[in-house]
């Protein structure tokens, strides 16, 4: 099996986005997209003028995705960037055994997102579009994440606004109450929830994507968090017939990873504490773990919606837009001149 190939099959390739443990991202555009352009263009005559390539440009904007495949990654970009399965590290394994554990895990993050876009997707969490053997095509595509943020930040001098900090956080809580308990804000929690754990929980795996749509009151031109590679996710179904003995056991495993997932996140975002030496920023850290650490599950859960809805306030009360320079480190980059000619190329438009 070649889950390239396959992938190619429905997605027009652009540039490499990024790769790592969990495979490699592509840039990419449906083919049945790229085809509906060119129906359009020669219904109505379009010529190869540069005002027509422009207009084609902006749909093929539109268009765009992520493609996740199935693939080893010639390179990691660190330790943590090597994947371990049962303690082993996998860049010992053989090409296929490699390719085969990653689309085994490919084909689970598809099934867990899969489960989210049924029930109710979340705007902190990637939406699946599309997918196939060892692949799947995502949305939003994003540029930067929460590593590559601290690690910009740690090579200037200057600090981006300390609401940004405010406003990831309250963004991450957000994302784990819906994944751990099925709540989504103004709507409760979800009826019939199958609780989630992420399980890979990282810096590299939290995107920033600033989207060129207006935004909502407050959040100015800060970008939107998403989960990504929940390829290790595990999902918990407490409603199915489960001996008593069983359900408990249960319960006890969704309790560890769920204290797992909020360790690592809080982890985090102590960097942001340490860095701006915030108290109110520490303290609700500090607050959100020891309620996680024995209270019940409903006093979790509110504690964790607490802890969103005070970063959101400190947002709010201390906002300040990106300065240019920080908007533009956010900024989603998009198609050359290059690739739209050959993306434009490879379909004939003008044939």
């Amino acid at each position: 099996m070649d889950p390239r190939k396959d992938a190619c099959t429905a997605n027009r390739f652009v540039r490499t986005l990024g790769a790592g443990k969990n495979g490699v991202v592509e840039l990419s555009i449906p083919w049945a997209a790229l085809y509906s352009i060119v129906h359009e263009c020669r219904l109505h005559h379009f010529d190869s003028g540069l005002d027509t390539r422009a207009a084609i440009a902006e749909r093929l904007a539109v268009e765009v995705q992520a493609t996740k495949i199935a693939e080893v990654a010639s390179e990691v970009e660190s330790e943590d960037e090597v994947e371990f399965v049962n303690g082993a590290r996998l860049e010992n394994e053989d090409e296929s055994t490699k390719i085969a554990k990653l689309v085994s895990s490919m084909n689970a993050e598809v099934k867990v997102l899969t489960l989210f876009k049924d029930r109710h997707e979340h705007p902190n969490v990637v939406h699946v579009v599309d997918s196939g053997k060892g692949w799947y095509t995502m949305l939003p595509v994003g540029s930067r994440t929460l590593k590559e943020l601290m690690k910009a930040w740690n090579d200037t001098d200057q600090s981006p606004p300390k609401a940004l900090a405010y406003h990831i956080a309250a963004e991450l809580g957000k994302a784990l109450l819906y994944l751990h308990f099925g709540y989504v804000s103004g709507n409760g929690c979800l009826p019939d929830w199958r609780h989630v754990t992420h399980n890979d929980l990282h810096d590299a795996n939290i995107m920033l994507y600033q989207s060129s749509a207006s935004s909502q009151k407050k959040v100015g031109n800060y970008p939107t968090l998403f989960l990504l590679d929940l390829g290790h996710a595990e999902v918990f179904d407490f409603s199915q017939p489960y001996p008593p003995s069983n359900l408990k056991a249960l319960k006890r495993v969704f309790r560890k990873h769920r204290h797992e997932d909020l360790e690592k996140a809080m982890s985090a975002l102590q960097k942001f504490a340490d860095s701006y030496e915030d108290q109110e920023f520490q303290q609700a850290i500090e607050q959100v773990k020891e309620v996680e650490r024995g209270e019940s599950t409903a006093a979790q859960c509110k504690a964790l919606r607490q802890f969103a809805k005070s970063m959101e306030d400190g947002r709010d009360r201390i906002f300040q837009d990106l300065s240019p320079e920080w908007a533009k480190f956010f900024a989603t980059p998009g198609l050359t001149g290059l690739e739209v000619d050959d993306v434009l190329n490879a379909i004939d438009i003008f044939g």
